[in-house]
């Protein structure tokens, strides 16, 4: 397969228009881009629940309060995942790109994946050629999103298996 080379965008009339609406956006709401103390917070409160039921989780006297502690760690991981790893892994989470890598890293590490290898299997996979069939490594093999099934044929899209699980 050829690999794909895209030009970089110098400022097309769609980019410059859209970059502006987006700071005119922010500051009408008075907002930054990046996170505010809700994000700090949520940060602090995820991690510390993570840390808690794990050390809960550990020192259990019994087999249910085990199960207990490990379902709540779970949960807790799942909510650090959905609401530190993805906003860290775009930049996002908090101003400084050093903490946004730090915490991207140790958030995924701790559900058991691997930073790096998401990052190379999604980011620069699915980002970068979100609608380019046989391109995206996870649609390639799962199928499970409408894709082209033939990259000459844009417009004409097939789902696959998404209606058994979309609402």
């Amino acid at each position: 397969m050829k690999k794909l080379r895209f030009t970089r965008d110098e400022g097309t009339a769609f980019y410059k228009e859209l970059t502006e609406k987006l700071d005119a956006h922010f500051e009408g709401a008075g907002k930054a881009r990046t996170g505010n103390w809700k994000m700090f917070f949520k940060i602090g409160l995820y991690f510390g629940l993570d840390v808690l039921f794990y050390a809960l989780m550990i020192t259990a006297t019994s087999l249910p309060l085990f199960y207990t502690f490990y379902l709540l760690m779970g949960l807790s991981v799942l909510l650090t995942a959905f609401n530190i790893s993805h906003d860290a892994a775009h930049g996002v989470a908090v101003k400084s790109k050093f903490w946004n890598k730090m915490l991207f890293q140790l958030s995924f590490n701790l559900q058991g994946n691997n930073a790096y290898v998401w990052g190379k299997n999604h980011n620069e996979s699915h980002h970068l050629y979100t609608s380019l069939y046989a391109c995206v490594v996870f649609v390639v093999f799962l199928e499970l999103v409408f894709v082209p099934r033939n990259v000459d044929d844009f417009w004409h899209f097939e789902p696959n298996y998404q209606s058994g699980y979309s609402a």
